[in-house]
């Protein structure tokens, strides 16, 4: 990441970009658990299906931050960035 915003310095790039890895890097599990390790938290995550969260009511983004049903919700892509240098 400094490296592309080292090289869009000096070539005078503008524009907000999203600077995510390829698909597939890191899961969002493993996200979760980096955050556990690096705060010692004890919390016990628990993966429910989308169906039975729909089913309890569970109103999405707004009662389960981050958790959409459409599958490219949530999603980028490093193609602009990767245009950009």
């Amino acid at each position: 990441m400094a490296d592309f915003a080292l090289r869009t310095i000096h070539a005078e790039v503008s524009g907000a970009f999203n600077v995510a890895a390829p698909s597939g890097i890191v899961t969002f599990a493993q996200l979760l658990e980096a955050c556990r390790g690096v705060t010692g938290s004890g919390a016990r995550l628990v993966w429910v299906d989308d169906a039975e969260l729909v089913a309890a009511g569970v109103r999405q983004w707004s009662e389960l931050p981050l958790w959409r049903t459409h599958e490219e919700c949530g999603s980028s892509t490093p193609h602009a960035r990767s245009a950009a240098g």
